[in-house]
């Protein structure tokens, strides 16, 4: 498994990437990475992601590919937007 974080992060003062590559097997895995913006997309993420999909649509060493959804950002930032609070079970 490789991942852009396999040399311990950026070095200081350098950010994070805003979307963060890791292929595990044959399984590309894309993860935003804007997490203090809930994810939200910038035209430069934006570009990333569809950069990212378009690569890995013609690499042939990846099979499929996935973009986990971080469920507390997703669900904070749809309440947010629509006034009202999230409810845990």
């Amino acid at each position: 498994m490789s991942t852009e974080a396999d040399a311990g992060g950026p070095a200081p003062g350098i950010p994070e990437a805003p979307l963060l590559r890791e292929l595990d097997g044959r399984v590309l895995v894309l993860t935003l990475n804007r997490p203090q913006r809930l994810n939200a997309l910038t035209p430069e993420l934006h570009a990333q992601l569809r950069e990212a999909v378009e690569h890995a649509a013609h690499d042939p060493e990846v099979g499929a590919l996935v973009s986990p959804d971080q469920a507390t950002h997703s669900v904070r930032a749809v309440t947010w937007a629509a006034g009202i609070s999230p409810r845990h079970p």
